[in-house]
């Protein structure tokens, strides 16, 4: 009898395990697409929108982190874990619908603006010299 309730137990474990395993993966793939999407919106020539992207994550991840952790403490876990889902998903529909908004004003959008050719880079502005290749107007 022993011996049966240990190997339930190590079946259950491999099975939550592999859960694990399959929520980083679409965590993983998540962040590699959202990476490619956000470079596609410059036509490949900048990454200020991806880097932008990671320091604005890592940078409420630091100053959040002790916030939600507060909450998850102070509250009950089942309470908690039912905000976070929402919010969760409720971010995935907006992102989904904002990207499609985005793809679907792409063509409207026409080409990107760039430094006039005359105009060197070295004479530009800081922030003009940044967003080459960025398209400027929407």
């Amino acid at each position: 009898m022993e011996r049966f309730r240990w190997r339930q137990f190590f079946l259950l474990d491999d099975f939550f395990t592999s859960l694990i395993f399959f929520a980083q993966f679409a965590e993983i793939a998540w962040q590699f697409c959202l990476t490619l999407f956000l470079s596609a919106c410059t036509h490949y020539q900048s990454l200020i929108l991806v880097s932008t992207y990671g320091l604005s994550l890592g940078l409420a991840v630091c100053f959040g982190g002790s916030k939600i952790g507060r909450f998850i403490d102070q509250t009950d876990r089942l309470y908690a874990a039912r905000v976070f889902i929402w919010s969760g998903n409720l971010s995935v529909v907006a992102a989904t619908a904002f990207s499609f908004i985005l793809l679907s004003q792409s063509d409207e959008l026409g080409p990107t603006e760039q430094i006039n050719q005359d105009e060197s880079l070295e004479n530009s502005s800081w922030l003009k010299r940044r967003f080459n290749g960025v398209p400027l107007n929407w």
